[in-house]
């Protein structure tokens, strides 16, 4: 029978960071089990910050190959407009 293939895990569903920052970095974590490939789609959305005048828009897919729980970063580049 085989293992459990985990569940994936943000590190933090909303972040807030200064503008002078120049990235800021979501970690993604899988739990639970490494059994076979997984993945998921990170995309980020417009909050108090507007893509384009505020960060840069992101959408990457995060994959975990079988036997893969190293944590992933997702890095989301901010725009610094003043």
């Amino acid at each position: 029978m085989p293992g459990a293939a985990g569940k994936l895990r943000l590190s933090v569903a909303t972040l807030t960071v200064g503008e002078a920052a120049g990235t800021a970095t979501v970690m993604v974590a899988r739990v639970g089990g490494s059994s076979g490939a997984i993945s998921v789609t990170v995309s980020s959305a417009d909050g108090t910050a507007t893509a384009g005048q505020d960060y840069v828009a992101l959408s990457t897919t995060v994959v975990f190959a079988d036997g893969d729980s190293t944590p992933k970063a997702v890095a989301l580049t901010i725009v610094h407009d003043s």
